[in-house]
């Protein structure tokens, strides 16, 4: 939203979805990564449930399960912080790439 907000000042002129277009068409690849996370821990949230439901059974809590609580916490920083995340670790990545391709060229 902070994106498209900071479009929209930038170009008064334009609609809402000539602002949208201009938002999908710059930040194509940032949508893509929250898809990646959103996957990542849909996917884990599944394996949990079907393939080790042990560790559904921790004790509740005045009638709630850790397991709710603790998967709704890291849903929760997952989706607000994964973004960051992934960009964190894709530059240190590329970072170590570019030193190691570097020191080749040396």
């Amino acid at each position: 939203m902070q994106k498209i907000i900071t479009i929209g000042n930038n170009h008064p002129e334009e609609t809402v979805w000539g602002v949208v277009k201009t938002f999908l068409k710059e930040d194509w690849d940032t949508l893509c990564v929250s898809a990646l996370v959103l996957f990542t821990n849909e996917l884990i949230h599944y394996l949990i449930v079907h393939y080790a439901p042990a560790l559904m059974q921790y004790p509740y809590y005045d009638g709630v399960s850790y397991f709710l609580l603790t998967s709704f916490a890291l849903a929760w920083v997952f989706g607000y912080a994964g973004q960051r995340l992934v960009y964190k670790i894709l530059g240190t990545t590329e970072n170590y790439l570019n030193n190691k391709i570097d020191q080749k060229l040396k």
